[in-house]
């Protein structure tokens, strides 16, 4: 038996989890999380391993960061905050089974 999900109530909740959801619904994005997943990187492994445009790559990690899903990686880099992790750590199918619970 699947546990059951809170309810999502807070309308800053709402607004947070659909800022996230926008950050994925994007290819770019998606491969950018992925090779971030792998370990943090550095703006210049970024651009050479996606084989990105610079202002493309530039866009992507703001709204990445945006949707608190990458940080800066002091002294220099990027890596996948907590909530990145988290959401490439998740299996489509538990991310299927959750929404049926849902609904």
């Amino acid at each position: 038996m699947h546990k059951k999900l809170p309810a999502i109530t807070e309308e800053e909740d709402v607004k947070a989890i659909v800022i996230m959801l926008r950050a994925l619904a994007s290819e770019a994005r998606l491969h950018l999380l992925k090779s971030l997943y792998e370990h943090p990187k550095t703006w210049t492994e970024l651009v050479l391993e996606l084989k990105v445009n610079p202002k493309v790559l530039r866009d992507n990690l703001a709204y990445l960061r945006k949707s608190n899903l990458v940080q800066r990686k002091n002294p220099v880099g990027f890596e996948l905050t907590e909530a990145g992790r988290a959401v490439m750590e998740l299996s489509l199918r538990e991310i299927l089974e959750a929404s049926r619970e849902i609904a």
